[in-house]
Order: structure tokens, then C-alpha cells, then sequence
């Protein structure tokens, strides 16, 4: 299929006309009209449960206008006009988003990185048949110029969010779209790898693949984007020229907080824990294997009950890991020791987990898509994934209290899968505080959040952190997410402590270089004007360098 030339940009390929979405009898989308014209490149902004997510899926037909209320999507992928057939529309425009990317834990899809790149020729979860010798090539292609070769031959259940996230950009590539579709696509990402990949989407986007995708962070709009949309509540605030559309003011009124979650848990006493061993977690000689490969290396560490940590380390070093290490869901190899909370060994290790909160974007992959956030909520209370046991009347009324607080009574009944992303992580924070845990760990627990939202999180660990005995263990890729009460940090490199000790020592940059320094590579400009060659041929389109 051929690209029109640059002299038809005002040509339209995208027309949505008066469109509204329902799912499962909920209002998404009201009324939304937009067009996206070739050479365009489109972000769009706007708060959890705005509409978003389920814009993008109308663009690509995976949802699908009100049948009662009219509406049409209009589609021109071939320059010979707008029509509203669904033909080659899936072919032509590629979609990342994070619930595509915990699919994959969620249904334990057991395959390596580049089977799941070659999935991306068809489209589907599995690749059924052998690769051509055209697919290889244009598969090793994407690969050489990602930087992946390591993730090309790991299974992808034992990648970190950070490398899924890469391999799901190659699998986009390999079919070489006419418009890419990316939702939130730098989430999980260490600083050095959405450099990567943010440079990345931007040559993409100059050889004219054309690019929409949303993002809570404004240093991720990439200079190629010529336009932003703003939507609140399901209806579109205000479209055109970025210069014209990312004012303050228009992102104020866009992104605005609906309460301080903050402000009314320091007021429940119940939050106070009293615990007075001075070891809160202690790990000796601690070496981790996942489907036999050596993750982590002769781990020692302790943390003490007045200590809260961060844990920093490139993607792959083994956070995710070390934080399951501790919550109990990796086992330590013959050898290594775990001790918690001065436990003995009659408690078990239900026992335990009930003593500690977890938020990460895996944990939240693995609910039943058709689970309520009521019952993620109370699901809490057994450290279970998915509710099987029955709540006492105290507990109902301990999680109705926290969904209050949180401000999600009116989402409580719904299920996951009519929920954005952000909605969703906020049940889950919800469910971490249940039971008044000793500690909090939250592996990074911002990704999905609106800005609001996103202070909304670290204000209340901040609160919690002072105004309680419960500690906090996090993991982030931003540095501007360490909050204050944080007083110890932690580097993880290749599986093994690089450094370790008081804040203001390790967060010197000499420190941050030494330990994210080895394994980065600079942007491959040669491997980049591969790819702007393989773009261009593909297209039958002329490139500049």
C-alpha cells in the first residue's frame, strides 16, 4: 500500500462524526467529533476514566459507535476517499496499550520475544506457522535497530514491564503500519530507554507513520507532534494545533483533582500499626532463578522498621523480583534466608502477606477481567487475587470506607474491563491499605495515574510514611516520584546490589551514572537510518535523513 505524497497532508484518513460509545450500559464517550488528517500527529491528554483508551479503540475499530444515538467513523487508508468499511483497518493502524500488555501474564502466554514479534504480522496472540524468509529479515531489522537481541531468545513471562513494552513496539513495527496507535507506551520504562524509544517514535513519525498515543507526562510529547486533543469525561474540551491546545489553562481544566485522599486517611486511627522489632525485612545470601535464569545474585539486605526505601536499577536489573522476593511470591534458592517482621517459623506465609500492601501493574494483570472493584478491594483482606472467601460485615464496611476515601463509590460495582487503566490501579491501591499493612510496596505503582492522581498517590504515602508506623518500599523510573519520607536507596544492577545506603549519598549523579551506565548504549544512528530506509522502501515513499 502506498503513502499519498506530501502534497495531499490535507487529505483526511480518520473522520469520527458525532460518535457516541457505550460498554456494558455505561456512557464512555458523548458525542465526539475528529479528524485526523495525513500528516498529522496526534497526542492525546486527559485525567483517569476521561475516555481515552476507549477513543483509541474506536479509531481502530475495536469499539464501536452507539447504534441508537448514530454517529459514524470514517476511514481513508487507501487515498481514494472516506468510507465507512472496516477494510484494512487493523492491517494499517497498530495499537499498543497496557491491558494488550498484560494479556500476556494474564493468559500466561509461554512463548520468547521474537514469537511474539512475529505475532505482529497477523495481528494475533500466536504466530501459526513457520516465518517467511521476508519476516525474518524485516523481524531482525526491528530488533537490531531496538536494541533487543537479548529479549529476541527471553521467555516473555520472565521480562520486566519495561521489556515487554519493547518487544510489543517491535511486534507494531514488523507490520508496517500507516498510523500506530500508543496508549501510555512509556510506562515501566527506565530514563535511558524512553530516551530510546521516545527518539525512536519520532524518527517513525517523520517517515510518515503516523503516530496518535496518550500520556500523563508532558516531557514525552515528542517534537514531531503537529496537534493534541483534550478530553474530560468522555466528551473532547478542546483539538488543534499543539501550540494552541497545551496551554495552562487548558490543561487545568482538563486535569483537575477531585479530592485529597490525603487529607481524610489521617483522620482513621485505625491506620496507626504498633510493631517493635527493630528488623523489618532481612535477606542473606539470596539467589533467585526463573525458568532457569539466574535473576538475582547473592542478595543481602535489611531493612529496618524506621527505614523507607527506594529501589532503583535499568530495566531487567531485578526490582520486580526483589520485591516478590520479599513479599513471598519468589523463593530464595538453597541456601539464601528471607526473614520478616521477626517472624518465626510457625507463621506462615499468608500470615505475612497480610502484613503487607502490594501495587504493581503485574499484580493488577492477573484479576479476572469481569471482577468488580469492590471485590478487589475486599480481596484484600485474604491476600488472594480475586475474591473466594466470604467478608465479614467488618470488612465490608473497612473497604466501603477506603472506596469512599478514594472516591470510587460510583465505580465500585463496575467490572475491571469497563474501567481505564488508572481507575483500576486506584482499586488496587484501595486494596493494599485493607489491612493496615507494616509495609507498603509499591513497584511502580504511578504508572497509569493522571498527574492528579499521581499526587494524589504520593501525597498519601508521604502522609502515611509520617503519620504512621507502616513503611514504604518503592520502586520507580522517575526520580521526581521519591518522596520526601523516603530515607534510604537502593541501586540493583544485572541482579546484584550496586550501591546502597542513605538517600542524599546515593542519589549523588556520580552514583545514579556508575550504576545505569554499563549496558546503556547511545542512540544508534545507523541503526535509525535503517530503519528510515526500510520505512521509506516499505512505503514506496521518499525520505529525507
Amino acid at each position: 500500500m502506498k503513502i499519498q505524497k506530501k502534497n495531499s497532508l490535507s487529505q483526511p484518513i480518520i473522520e469520527v462524526n458525532g460518535v457516541d460509545v457505550n460498554a456494558h450500559g455505561n456512557a464512555i464517550l458523548h458525542g465526539i467529533s475528529w479528524c485526523v488528517s495525513l500528516g498529522e500527529n496526534w497526542v492525546v491528554i486527559g485525567g483517569n476514566g476521561a475516555g481515552k483508551s476507549t477513543l483509541l479503540r474506536l479509531l481502530r475499530g475495536e469499539a464501536w459507535p452507539d447504534p441508537k444515538t448514530g454517529g459514524t467513523v470514517k476511514y481513508n487508508l487507501d487515498g481514494k476517499g472516506l468510507t465507512q468499511s472496516g477494510v484494512g483497518v487493523r492491517e494499517n493502524i497498530v495499537y499498543i496499550s497496557p491491558e494488550k500488555q498484560e494479556a500476556y501474564n494474564r493468559h500466561k502466554w509461554n512463548m520468547d520475544g521474537k514469537s511474539a514479534i512475529f505475532s505482529g504480522f497477523t495481528d494475533s496472540a500466536w504466530y501459526q506457522r513457520i516465518p517467511t524468509e521476508e519476516e525474518r529479515e524485516i523481524a531482525e531489522n526491528i530488533i537490531d535497530v531496538l536494541g533487543i537481541h537479548d529479549l529476541a531468545t527471553k521467555n516473555t513471562l520472565a521480562m520486566s514491564q519495561g521489556q515487554m513494552r519493547k518487544i510489543l513496539l517491535a511486534r507494531a513495527l514488523v507490520a508496517k503500519p500507516l498510523c500506530m496507535i500508543l496508549d501510555e507506551f512509556c510506562n515501566g520504562l527506565d530514563i535511558h530507554s524512553r530516551r530510546d524509544l521516545l527518539h525512536l517514535i519520532d524518527t517513525v513519525a517523520r517517515l510518515g507513520v503516523q503516530i496518535i498515543y496518550t500520556t500523563h507526562r508532558q516531557d514525552e510529547v515528542i517534537p514531531s507532534i503537529t496537534n493534541a486533543l483534550l478530553i474530560k469525561d468522555g466528551k473532547i474540551i478542546c483539538q488543534g494545533q499543539k501550540e494552541k491546545v497545551l496551554t495552562e489553562s487548558n490543561l487545568q481544566q482538563t486535569l483537575t483533582s477531585r479530592n485529597c485522599v490525603a487529607d481524610s486517611i489521617t483522620t482513621k486511627k485505625n491506620y496507626l500499626t504498633d510493631f517493635s522489632c527493630s528488623s523489618l525485612i532481612r535477606i542473606q545470601n539470596a539467589s533467585v532463578y526463573l525458568n532457569n535464569i539466574h535473576i538475582l545474585h547473592g542478595i543481602d539486605w535489611e531493612m529496618k522498621s524506621d527505614q523507607n526505601w527506594a529501589i532503583l536499577g535499568q530495566n531487567g536489573a531485578g526490582k520486580s523480583t526483589f520485591l516478590k522476593l520479599i513479599f513471598g511470591d519468589v523463593h530464595p534458592a538453597c541456601g539464601g534466608v528471607v526473614s520478616r517482621f521477626g517472624s518465626d517459623a510457625q507463621t506462615t506465609i499468608w500470615d505475612i502477606k497480610k502484613r503487607i500492601g502490594y501495587i504493581s501493574s503485574e499484580f493488577q494483570a492477573h484479576y479476572d477481567q469481569s471482577t468488580s472493584g469492590r471485590d478487589i478491594v475486599l480481596s484484600g483482606f485474604f491476600s488472594s487475587v480475586g475474591l473466594y472467601e466470604q467478608p465479614s460485615r467488618e470488612q465490608q464496611e473497612r473497604a466501603q470506607q477506603l472506596i469512599k476515601q478514594f472516591g470510587l463509590y460510583d465505580l465500585s460495582e463496575r467490572k475491571i474491563n469497563t474501567m481505564s487503566y488508572g481507575q483500576s490501579r486506584k482499586f488496587l491501591i484501595a486494596r493494599a491499605l485493607v489491612n493496615n499493612p507494616q509495609l507498603l510496596i509499591l513497584d511502580e505503582a504511578c504508572n497509569g495515574l493522571d498527574i492528579p492522581s499521581r499526587q494524589e498517590l504520593l501525597d498519601l504515602v508521604q502522609t502515611l510514611a509520617q503519620t504512621t508506623t507502616m513503611r514504604i518500599l518503592m520502586v520507580t523510573h522517575h526520580m521526581e516520584e521519591i518522596i520526601p519520607a523516603i530515607s534510604h536507596v537502593l541501586l540493583l544492577k544485572h541482579g546484584t546490589i550496586a550501591d546502597s545506603g542513605l538517600r542524599d549519598h546515593i542519589l549523588k549523579t556520580e552514583r545514579l551514572h556508575a550504576a545505569f551506565q554499563e549496558g546503556h548504549r547511545e542512540l544508534d544512528y545507523a541503526a535509525h537510518e535503517r530503519l528510515r530506509q526500510f520505512i521509506a522502501q516499505s512505503r514506496n515513499q521518499e525520505y529525507n535523513t
